[in-house]
């Protein structure tokens, strides 16, 4: 016969082991985001990958009775899909030259993890198990990764993953597929 604090005991367990996880997450998105903050706001310049970041102008603007939409110019590593990313960050949040390599590091880090979070879940049943394999992921530093076109092309990499596991709608599980392959040039093949 069970006693009611046992219930209880058993009831604030299985409370806690829910909410492990995405404390895990949380946790390792805000370590993650005070190590990038240490390092410099600026975006490297030419010939480093990261500088895509910089280049992306979208602009969105109504003139003489028209909208104009200008779609970035692609003439560096960060790829379609990337420099979209960046570019629609840019067009929606203020940054400015100062703090820009943050800002874009921050989405990447903040996208890759949450994708390998989703990519545990889908895949590994046992959750003691997948917090485990998360927090070896996170503890691998490449969430800290430059350019952060690698980190959105794993994290769409892993969105498919996941979409294909958990039978999502094959359209959103195309689209993570099409994402990954136009991040990098060199994604296109491997797509």
């Amino acid at each position: 016969m069970i006693t009611s604090s046992e219930g209880r005991h058993a009831s604030s367990l299985a409370i806690f082991s829910r909410l492990a996880a995405p404390v895990v997450l949380v946790a390792a998105i805000l370590i993650s985001a005070a190590f990038i903050l240490a390092d410099s706001g600026i975006v490297p310049a030419a010939p480093m990958d990261q500088h895509f970041a910089e280049t992306v102008n979208l602009q969105i603007r109504y003139s003489q009775g028209q909208w104009a939409f200008q779609y970035p110019a692609l003439q560096n590593s960060g790829g379609i899909t990337s420099s979209l990313i960046a570019g629609i960050y840019k067009l929606i949040i203020p940054t400015d030259h100062n703090n820009l390599n943050w800002h874009i590091r921050i989405v990447a880090m903040g996208s890759y993890l949450l994708s390998v979070f989703l990519l545990a879940r889908s895949y590994i049943p046992s959750r003691t198990l997948r917090i485990l394999a998360f927090l070896i992921v996170a503890s691998s530093g490449f969430q800290l990764l430059q350019p952060s076109s690698d980190l959105f092309a794993a994290a769409l990499l892993n969105g498919f993953l996941a979409g294909v596991q958990d039978r999502w709608p094959r359209v959103i599980s195309a689209l993570f597929l099409a994402g990954f392959g136009l991040t990098k040039v060199d994604m296109i093949l491997a797509a």
